[in-house]
Formats: C-alpha cells, structure tokens, sequence
C-alpha cells in the first residue's frame, strides 16, 4: 500500500513539472512569435488578467449578495495572487524571470461571464419515498414506530393544509476553456390552506457547508440534514441554492409537522379465513363451461365460413363427400382418394376438406370428440337423405 501512494505521489509531481515545462515553454514561445519582449508580454497578460476581473466583478454584482459568486470564483485569492506577481514583476529583470512570471499568469482562470443556464418553476409535492422519519424526529421533535403509514400520513397532512411551489435556477461561470455549473438555486413558495395551522419543518437532505442561504435564521442542522421552520397559518417564501448541479428530484426534500402531531390509528387485526375450496370450483367451473360455449361457437362459425368460402356450389361438395365415402367402403385409402380426385382436377384445398369431413376429422380449428362423432353422423345423414332423393327422381 506504501509502495503504491508512493507511486502515486511521484507521478503527480511528474504531471506538475510537466505542466509548469509547458506553461513556460509557451510563454517564450509566444514572445518570439509576437516579436513581444518576455516583459511586455507579463505586463500585457497582467493588464487583461486586472480588466477581466472588473468585468467579472460587475457581473457578479447583477446576482444577489447571497450567492457568493466572488467567493465561488475566488476573486479574493485571484487578486491576492495578482498582486504578488505584480510585486514579482517589478523586482524582475531578466527574461527567464518574466517567463516565470508568463507561466504563473497562466495557470489564473478568470470566468468572461456569469449567466442563468436553466430555469424551471413547478409545483411541489411530499413524496413518501423520500421522507426520512429519523430526520423528522432530530429536527422537529416526537417520535414513531416502524409503521410506513407514518410516511403516508404526514403526505396526507401536507395535502390538507400546504400549496407548494418552487422555482430552479442553475447558475453557470463561462470560461475560455469550457462552462461550470456551480449553484443550483431553489426558492419555496408555500400557501397555507383553510384552517391550517401549526409549525411545520421543510427538511432538505444537504450538509450546510454545502449549501448558501438567502436567511439562516432559526435553521436546524443536523448530520446529512438542514431543517427550516416556520408556522403554515400564514405565507412562507424562503430561498438557498446548493453549490453545484443538481435536479430538482434528485435531493431529497420534504416538509412535515413534529411527529406528535401525526396520529396513526391502528388497524384492525383482519381473522385468517380459510381457503373456500366451494367457491373456487364453482368459478373454475363456471369459466370453464362459459370458455367452452365461447370456443365451440367460434370453432362451429370458423367451419361455416370457411365451408361456404371453398363451396359456393354446394352441390360441388356432396359430389366429393359421396365419392369419398364410397371409396372407402370399396376399400380405398384416403391416399388413392386424394390421387383420383386430383386426377380429374379438383382442387387440393377442396379434397382435403372434403376427405376430412367425409371421416369426421378436423377441417378447422381444433374440435372436442364428442362433436366430431355428432359431425360424422350428420354427414352420414345428409348423404342418406341425398341418395334417397337422387332414387326417388331416379337419378
């Protein structure tokens, strides 16, 4: 492990050397491009360095006091840092002192703006995964059990008495080099409802030094929590942003009166019953019988339909059911039927139905036995009643 932080420690003192090599070869390098001497070109970038600084202390005071945007920048630690080096270059004299003196300017990073990158204004609501019932009782007193109806309870209280809304702002420094968010801005809007009343706590799941507030009075902070009293019976707007970017969703955020005002009423014990076995089978059985009417109805118009589509001629089918059914009482396999009905031209659509039907097999959908016994019987039937009228006209 020794070994490893040692490792480690050499190779950032490595990429420092590096860094410093390359800011001090560049600024001899731009000094023979420009055609600038090394101590016109330090006093230049000090001159700009100076100048960016006023411009950005001028935007900075456009935001409120509050959000800090110098010390975020670190306009005192840039203007101390400035000073030092104008102090450097006056006692400076050769070029590798102003060349050092080039390097150190440019490792000082001065934002050209600061600007609202994003703003979004919504409603505001308890969510009951986010509420932290420990967090509750160290800030605004009382206590609870392991009941989650605690959580649904104080989300019921809220909707009873409070309107939430809030406004975001996300506030960004622009560089030369690339943007940084840095403050997340939250102003809360809260409305008291009729007859609401009472101290209520909004409790957000920060550290303070994390955070900056508009107003810290009266704020309750605990470890990993900030807490933010106030009476529901009347108005309440209060503001503070978070010293980076966050969604507006991923902090957890909540407001909730002390515990001792949640009452949670037991439930009643509900008796184990035993499983009716009665009134399963009674439904399975129901389901059952309703399942098998609905098939057989659509197994039953699927025939119909499918019968009518291949026979507009009904007489067309008769012919093939007798052929069929006198071939096989000679004998004949339901192979040598298909063969001679093809032979002569049939369809093979047709001769398939016809066979099947003519042995009470399937044409269709799947069909229960018992209706297959009732449809070879039927065909049978018909074709008896077929022949005896073919004899009867002497056909």
């Amino acid at each position: 492990m020794k070994k490893i932080l040692l490792g480690l420690m050499v190779l950032f003192a490595v990429l420092l050397i590096i860094s410093f090599s390359m800011s001090f070869v560049f600024a001899q390098t731009l000094g023979n491009e420009t055609g600038m001497s090394k101590k016109d070109i330090a006093n230049k970038t000090i001159e700009k360095i100076k100048k960016s600084l006023i411009d950005i202390k001028g935007n900075a005071s456009l935001f409120p006091s509050w959000y800090n945007i110098g010390g975020l920048i670190g306009l005192e630690e840039i203007n101390d840092g400035i000073t030092e080096i104008e102090q450097e270059y006056a006692q400076a004299s050769s070029d590798e002192e102003y060349s050092l003196i080039i390097a150190n300017l440019d490792e000082i990073r001065v934002p050209y703006a600061v600007r609202i990158s994003k703003i979004a204004n919504l409603s505001f609501f308890d969510d009951v995964d986010q509420i932290n019932l420990e967090n509750i009782k160290e800030i605004g007193g009382g206590d609870y059990n392991e009941n989650e109806d605690y959580k649904k309870a104080i989300v019921s209280w809220f909707s009873k008495n409070v309107q939430g809304s809030f406004s975001y702002k996300l506030i960004s420094f622009y560089y030369d080099d690339g943007i940084e968010n840095k403050l997340s801005v939250f102003n809360f809007r809260f409305i008291p409802k009729e007859n609401a009343e009472g101290e209520a706590f909004f409790i957000v799941e920060k550290n303070k030094e994390e955070m900056l507030f508009e107003d810290e009075t009266g704020l309750i902070e605990i470890e990993g929590a900030i807490g933010i009293p106030f009476e529901i019976s009347s108005e309440k707007e209060f503001s503070f942003a978070i010293k980076e970017k966050v969604d507006f969703f991923e902090i957890p955020m909540y407001l909730s009166p002390s515990l001792d005002e949640i009452k949670i009423t037991a439930s009643p014990i509900a008796t184990e019953k035993g499983f009716n076995y009665g009134k399963f089978w009674l439904g399975f059985f129901i389901v059952l019988i309703a399942a098998f009417i609905i098939y057989n109805i659509l197994q039953q118009w699927y025939k119909k339909n499918y019968e009518r589509y291949l026979f507009k001629n009904r007489g067309e089918l008769y012919n093939l059911l007798n052929f069929s059914y006198n071939a096989r009482k000679q004998g004949l396999t339901e192979s040598e039927i298909r063969k001679r009905l093809k032979k002569v031209g049939w369809d093979s659509e047709k001769i398939s139905y016809a066979v099947k039907k003519a042995q009470g097999k399937k044409v269709g959908m799947w069909e229960f036995p018992f209706f297959k016994w009732l449809e070879k019987r039927k065909v049978e039937q018909e074709m008896a009643k077929k022949r005896a009228q073919e004899r009867a006209f002497g056909i």
